[in-house]
């Protein structure tokens, strides 16, 4: 069997040690506190005040005309506040706080699409994904239905991503042990949309059970095609799998349908078919919870909103007192400096910490010009200069060696021996050179 690769990058220790923990559904909180930025682009505006009831399904903050994402509540109830609530880049996003009357009241109109999905046109799937406030769960957060509507006429391959590189991450490896026709129901719907005769879905041959449970499941379909990829970090990056499937390089600045390809994650899929079979809203996703702190690590289905600290008192608690909390995986996610922060539509994973786990970057030492970051870096670039660049706050440098380019994986300061922290040292260029752009 062909494995499919691409160049560059890295083998990293996995850790998928809850890869035979079924999805369990954790009950909602007494108290939910959803974000009305969950997505790229403009934040929404509360469309509720304080001491309103409202539904489960119910929009609670939209932004009309703009890129954006509806956000609706997760539980019915009241609304307690509105309030800015600091997330973990420092930003302060408004949150609507709504108190549980633990009835699961659904908003009235909520019902299934009703329509086959050989009916369905573009435009109907673009207002379905728009009306039910998807954005992409992989991590990206970018808004489903703006994704869709600018790939239209342009792409003549679809990738669905179920890779799931990042280590003690196996979330989209249970959705598709459990819920394989979700994700194949979602994929046929957009080739629909698309107009595209088939498919690619992706997964690493670490995942073998999952690529035989949906290989036998889109046995009598000829729209779909399963592919093994070589486990190597960071296969789920859109960029590596294009290139992996179709040998296709994405050019600096550039989407991928403007190389012609469209790439869709598993649990996104899945949030689209739920939204056409039953109409219900993203309000609640599939996340792990894991780390070396956590008692007993599950996969958890959760409502949106719902504190990071209620998830780990659902999985025993903390063993050991909790160093570094991570939302995401390891490698790309985002360290948490609140741990009553609420779970969002981005939130794949929560993961805990010991302070001994963990490379600690205290004294960082001088680059010993080993080679090993150019040598893995997916998107080939000069990790080293980008990082010594940033260093010495010559930003504009940091230009000429298409800093913009790095997706941040992570695999150089993974193989960096002299520990040092060279993906932060780009995004702080990064960020320095986005907020002189934004001056200009």
């Amino acid at each position: 069997m062909k494995k499919y690769t691409f160049k560059g990058g890295t083998h990293v220790k996995e850790y998928k040690d809850t890869s035979d923990c079924k999805i369990e559904v954790m009950p909602a909180p007494q108290i939910v506190s959803i974000p009305l930025s969950q997505h790229i682009g403009a934040m929404c505006d509360a469309v509720v005040k304080v001491g309103d009831e409202v539904c489960m399904g119910q929009v609670i903050g939209e932004a009309p005309g703009k890129l954006a994402s509806p956000v609706h509540s997760s539980v019915s109830g009241k609304v307690k506040k509105i309030i800015a609530v600091n997330n973990a880049q420092g930003n302060a996003i408004k949150t609507v706080v709504i108190e549980n009357d633990f009835k699961d009241t659904l908003f009235s109109t909520i019902k299934p699409y009703g329509k086959p999905i050989k009916g369905l046109d573009a435009n109907e799937v673009i207002d379905m994904v728009y009306a039910a406030g998807i954005s992409g769960m992989g991590g990206a957060t970018f808004p489903t239905y703006a994704k869709i509507k600018s790939a239209i006429g342009k792409v003549d391959t679809l990738v669905i991503n179920c890779a799931e590189c990042e280590p003690f991450i196996t979330a989209d490896h249970r959705l598709m042990l459990e819920y394989p026709e979700k994700i194949i129901g979602g994929a046929e719907i957009l080739l629909k949309t698309f107009n595209l005769p088939y498919g690619y879905i992706a997964i690493e041959d670490n995942k073998k059970d999952a690529v035989e449970v949906l290989t036998k499941t889109i046995a009598d379909s000829n729209v779909l095609k399963v592919c093994v990829c070589k486990t190597k970090y960071p296969q789920g990056d859109e960029r590596q799998i294009i290139y992996a499937l179709t040998g296709k390089e994405l050019p600096a600045g550039k989407l991928p349908a403007d190389i012609g390809c469209v790439v869709f994650n598993a649990e996104t899929c899945a949030a689209i078919y739920d939204a056409y079979t039953t109409g219900i809203p993203l309000i609640q996703r599939v996340l792990t919870v894991a780390g070396n702190c956590i008692t007993t690590p599950k996969n958890l289905l959760v409502r949106i909103g719902t504190p990071f600290s209620a998830l780990i008192e659902y999985c025993g608690g903390a063993s050991a007192p909790i160093y570094s909390l991570i939302s995401g995986g390891p490698m790309m996610g985002k360290a948490c400096w609140d741990i009553d922060g609420p779970v969002t539509k981005g939130t794949s994973a929560v993961l805990a910490f010991t302070k001994d786990f963990r490379k600690r970057y205290e004294q960082p030492k001088s680059c010993i010009h080993c080679g090993l970051c150019v040598r893995n870096c997916p998107m080939h670039l000069m990790p080293n200069y980008l990082a010594q660049y940033s260093q010495s706050r010559n930003f504009d440098e940091t230009k000429n060696f298409d800093i913009m380019s790095c997706v941040e994986c992570g695999t150089c300061s993974y193989n960096c021996p002299a520990k040092i922290p060279i993906v932060q040292y780009i995004r702080v260029a990064k960020d320095v050179l986005r907020t002189k752009q934004k001056k200009q």
